[in-house]
């Protein structure tokens, strides 16, 4: 199961990565960095810092757009 939430959700970075870099999809990162959130079982910015002492790294909130280009 856990395998699968994390193939499920490197699939959405590769999916967002190639939508962010054109114009008009800049909420493509924020929904990325959202789902990465849920994973930790967390929602919002707190998510998303608790995820970053974890393996992906992910950037806080502010800057998670930034780190998906």
């Amino acid at each position: 199961m856990q395998i699968r939430v994390v193939s499920s959700l490197m699939i959405l970075l590769t999916v967002a990565l190639k939508l962010e870099s054109t114009p008009g999809n800049r909420r493509i990162a924020d929904v990325c960095c959202e789902a990465q959130a849920r994973t930790s079982g967390l929602s919002g910015r707190a998510g998303v810092e608790m995820r970053s002492k974890e393996t992906l790294r992910v950037k806080p909130a502010e800057n998670c757009r930034w780190w998906l280009r």
